[in-house]
């Protein structure tokens, strides 16, 4: 009995080992279809993800997660590999003699089997890799850029005034400029054309913000647009009441050497208020504003 044993072991051994492996070739052709079918459902998956993150990238102006474009390149190098797969599997089948009930090569056979069973595990997982994608954005968003390009009008005759306030924001012992004329001067036009500026030149700002103020001077306005292009989120500026939002600003400020165009001020701002302050920010920061009152260059110790 203990002489058996070993011998019983073994012979379970191989039949289990062969039985394995004329699995693959009896089912060759089914799994063929299987893997096809798969491949369809992976193609159609590949295609909605694609052209999500398309219009999300082209309409939200975001860049799609690393991990998102690593399924997309694996995707598409699967299929190719499936289709060369197809195409020797049916191959495999062509050659089948015997009204097509015995393979001519049955290691070949069972080669060519074993791996469509692996394709189709590969590809039934990343299937479901990127079914986890659909409940979650597949990009980030984008920072602002530092400096936010403006429409322009055509000027004569402004180029020097435009060097002169462009002489006064590089000089580094004037932090707050005023511009002052009466209305349909220019004002805007000359404040216009710095903020564009930035975009051309070498420059040591981290940000440049422009702020239309108007007659009413809504410091929560002003503020709005600030929080937008520190890129402060709607969830953290919403639990947050008037004095946390000044100090959630003052505190993004301080890390930034910034530049605040501020157009058509009437009246003194306390800026202090929306959380710019440049007594706190010891790195070259600067406040350039247009008015039609002189006075309030003197208020605003420009």
């Amino acid at each position: 009995m203990d002489c058996v044993s070993p011998i019983l072991d073994i012979f379970t051994r191989l039949w289990d080992c062969s039985a394995a492996k004329s699995s693959y070739i009896r089912h060759l052709e089914d799994n063929l279809k299987s893997l096809s079918e798969k491949k369809s459902q992976i193609e159609d998956l590949n295609e909605d993800i694609k052209r999500r993150v398309e219009t999300e990238e082209q309409q939200q102006q975001r860049k799609r997660k690393k991990v998102v474009e690593g399924w997309l390149n694996a995707v598409e190098s699967e299929i190719k590999e499936v289709d060369g797969i197809l195409q020797k599997g049916c191959q495999e089948i062509e050659k089948k003699c015997l009204g097509g009930c015995c393979t001519r090569n049955c290691y070949a056979s069972y080669k060519i089997g074993k791996t469509v069973t692996e394709e189709i595990s590969k590809v039934t997982l990343l299937r479901l890799e990127g079914q986890d994608f659909e409940s979650v954005y597949f990009t980030y968003k984008l920072p602002r850029p530092p400096v936010d390009g403006m429409a322009t009008e055509k000027t004569v005759g402004a180029d020097s005034k435009l060097d002169e306030v462009w002489g006064c924001i590089e000089d580094q012992s004037e932090q707050t400029i005023g511009l002052y004329g009466m209305g349909g001067v220019g004002k805007i036009t000359l404040l216009k054309k710095p903020n564009n500026k930035f975009l051309d030149v070498n420059h040591c700002f981290d940000l440049v913000i422009f702020v239309a103020v108007s007659k009413e001077g809504n410091l929560e306005k002003i503020q709005e647009v600030i929080r937008k292009k520190l890129d402060i989120s709607d969830y953290i500026w919403n639990m947050k009441g008037e004095y946390d939002r000044a100090v959630e600003i003052l505190i993004s400020l301080r890390r930034k050497k910034f530049v605040l165009l501020l157009d058509d001020v009437w009246e003194r701002l306390d800026l202090s208020k929306t959380g710019v302050s440049l007594s706190d920010c010891q790195n070259g920061s600067k406040i350039v504003f247009t008015t039609r009152s002189e006075e309030v260059c003197g208020h605003m110790e420009a």
